[in-house]
């Protein structure tokens, strides 16, 4: 089962995971969106809340790691 269970991830939930202030996981994850390997959108149940994904160029990516 995926952690995330096809939802997206909060922000705060990600935050208190690695143990990090909920700014920083914001700031980061921008610059991954910008990138391609994250996707933010709002919650369906609470605007202010991010739900964060990882994208199918994040998947692709780790399986050509996995497979080296």
């Amino acid at each position: 089962m995926e952690l995330d269970e096809g939802k997206g991830i909060p922000v705060n939930v990600v935050s208190k995971f690695i143990h990090v202030d909920s700014s920083f996981v914001t700031t980061q994850s921008k610059l991954l969106e910008k990138k391609g390997f994250l996707r933010r959108k709002p919650s369906t149940s609470d605007a202010r809340v991010v739900q964060m994904s990882l994208t199918d160029k994040t998947y692709k990516h780790f399986a050509s790691v996995a497979a080296q």
